[in-house]
């Protein structure tokens, strides 16, 4: 179950730090970065294997931080604790 969940990460955050940053694309990243955390619970950048981050590892940390604040502000995830959680089961159409 742990490598498998380790396998979602890797591809998730390999397609977080190859977005482009239109708002479309935001809004494919956001949507990534709420698929993280519905999978990992209370998924932060600091409990996600260094491993699993692209090349650009400060890339990756600022588009999953602007996500997480975008999720944030429309209610779809709340903070807990270290990381984040699920608040809105089904957020994007």
């Amino acid at each position: 179950m742990r490598a498998s969940k380790i396998c979602v990460l890797a591809v998730l955050l390999s397609f977080l730090v190859g977005c482009a940053q239109s708002n479309e694309d935001k809004e494919e990243q956001d949507k990534t970065v709420y698929t993280l955390i519905l999978v990992h619970p209370k998924a932060a950048v600091n409990t996600i294997p260094k491993r699993l981050l692209s090349h650009d590892d400060h890339t990756a940390e600022r588009r999953f931080y602007e996500s997480i604040y975008r999720l944030v502000e429309k209610g779809y995830i709340k903070r807990d604790g270290d990381g984040f959680v699920v608040t809105e089961e089904t957020p994007f159409k």
